[in-house]
């Protein structure tokens, strides 16, 4: 976004990161629950775990045509 010839840079929220990784919402809130219940009785209290749930995990569309890719490569 630009306003008055300077950068603005929004940061993604989690839902966001998870969305971007192929995953629905409902496994994203799911994964928000387990995690506030497990860690903070409840509460929501830290997204930094959502985010590096999201980052440590892989696509599986883009898995499934590396996949094609190198079977077709035989």
């Amino acid at each position: 976004m630009m306003d008055n010839d300077e950068i603005v840079v929004r940061k993604l929220i989690p839902l966001e990161y998870w969305r971007l990784m192929d995953f629905d919402d409902e496994d994203f809130e799911r994964a928000r629950a387990a995690m506030n219940d497990l860690f903070y009785n409840g509460a929501d209290k830290s997204s930094s775990q959502l985010y590096k749930q999201a980052g440590n995990s892989i696509v599986v569309a883009v898995l499934e045509k590396d996949i094609e890719q190198l079977r077709g490569k035989r």
